[in-house]
């Protein structure tokens, strides 16, 4: 998750910075500042790449990929019931998750290394739906912050999950694309 997070807020920090065009660069903004502070913290403790090749290389593989599969279960029992936006495309998600998990299973170091940072994502989404569904399904007053809660579950469900289905074409591609170009494409 310190990944995930990272990686979004640096995502969400070089999007302020646009805002404001070339301007976004100048330091009297400060914009810059909060690129530079976000991006240094996909480094700290790790940096976010390393992350990812743990968690495909030595995450997965613990207790035979029974860990993994008792989260997945976790997040699946959660979610039962629920029949919000975000419920729902977590279940999908979810479902995408299990079936790169699957084909991950075994595989060599080329096709792990290849598939570590989106599966890291996809995990992430996941993980971060389940909590956005948890908040939603709690969230039943009509307080503000309850309506903010309930209106970001639902942006995060329509905005952000749908990057799952991209993530797994991307992840089904395999390594070949990226590791095994031709001996005379230089």
């Amino acid at each position: 998750m310190k990944a995930g997070f990272t990686d979004f807020g640096f995502e969400s920090a070089v999007q302020a910075q646009q805002v404001f065009g070339g301007h976004g660069y100048i330091r009297e903004w400060g914009m810059e500042q909060y690129v530079r502070d976000a991006r240094i913290a996909q480094i700290y403790e790790g940096t976010n790449g390393v992350q990812a090749m743990d968690l495909v290389g030595r995450k997965l593989s613990l207790a035979g990929g029974a860990v993994a599969e008792g989260f997945f279960d976790l997040v699946s029992s959660d979610l039962e019931g629920h029949g919000a936006p975000v419920a729902d495309r977590t279940r999908e998600a979810l479902q995408l998750l299990r079936e790169a998990t699957a084909a991950l299973r075994g595989a060599d170091t080329d096709e792990l290394g290849a598939a570590a940072v989106d599966y890291l994502r996809l995990f992430a989404l996941v993980s971060m739906g389940w909590m956005w569904t948890r908040m939603a399904a709690v969230a039943k007053d009509d307080t503000p912050l309850h309506a903010a809660k309930r209106a970001v579950a639902d942006f995060f469900a329509r905005r952000m999950l749908p990057q799952a289905q991209g993530l797994a074409a991307s992840l089904s591609a395999g390594a070949q694309p990226m590791m095994r170009l031709p001996a005379d494409a230089f």
